[in-house]
């Protein structure tokens, strides 16, 4: 998080949509822990003309994010997470689905196995060149990915 005078930098999505230059020139999206794909949504509306990738790993918010972009095109949901390396981890289940997370293994209520991506693998797969805007809310796993 920074604070510039008043402002909240990377707290509120609003807030930092209405910072950037030029909302035409982004044109690839990545959301990284989708949830139900509310911040998809809102891309969605400030930014119709772009791509967006929805990363959600846990199969019950997955299937929810499915759901509620199903209609629109541009919005593409992807059942894994972002990482350091390819792999298969364990995820801790908390019973808040904003709140799942790696960190939790062995201490939510449930866990689940999911599939782990890298940014530059899902981009050399996708011939995605450039990522022009990049949200990260994977619960104190951000620093992985």
């Amino acid at each position: 998080m920074l604070f510039v005078g008043d402002s909240r930098i990377g707290i509120e999505l609003a807030n930092d949509i209405s910072r950037l230059e030029s909302i035409d020139a982004i044109s690839t999206i990545f959301d990284v822990g989708a949830n139900y794909g509310q911040s998809a949504w809102t891309f969605n509306k400030e930014f119709p003309k772009s791509l967006i990738f929805s990363f959600e790993p846990v199969s019950s918010n997955y299937d929810i994010l499915t759901k509620n972009t199903c209609n629109q095109k541009n919005i593409i949901t992807i059942n894994e997470g972002l990482g350091e390396a390819c792999s298969i981890l364990p995820i801790g289940i908390s019973g808040n689905p904003g709140a799942d997370s790696i960190k939790l293994v062995g201490k939510g209520i449930d866990s689940e196995i999911i599939k782990i991506n890298t940014i530059d693998n899902f981009s050399n797969q996708n011939c995605i060149k450039i990522i022009d805007l990049l949200k990260i809310d994977v619960e104190g796993y951000e620093m992985n990915v």
